[in-house]
């Protein structure tokens, strides 16, 4: 398991919600749930040649986890705003048939 973030996030979430009982953190009766991204940092390997002993990177990027309780009626629409609220990007796409794999939107 490379990425137990999402599973700190929900402990620190209902421990919250347990003491405080305020409806904050993570409840899965609510819509939707973004967690909280990790920093991104811009970086750059060396290139290396094939057959090379180099170390697998990390991807460029960030990863956005988020919870739906249910599949979308129609198109899903996600922005990534600024620190003023500006779009930054802005991704769509639609829900994928039950059984298929996760897919990039």
């Amino acid at each position: 398991m490379d990425n137990i973030t999402l599973l700190q996030q929900l402990a620190v979430a209902e421990s919250s919600r347990r003491i405080v009982a305020s409806g904050s953190g993570f409840d899965p009766a609510v819509d939707a749930f973004l967690f909280q991204p990790a920093d991104a940092m811009r970086l750059r390997y060396p290139s290396s040649g094939p057959g090379s002993d180099a170390p697998e990177y990390p991807p460029n990027g960030v990863y956005i986890d988020y919870y739906l309780s249910s599949p979308p009626a129609g198109e899903m629409k996600l922005e990534i705003l600024d620190s003023k609220g500006g779009v930054i990007r802005r991704f769509r796409g639609v829900a994928a048939a039950a059984g298929q794999e996760d897919r990039k939107l």
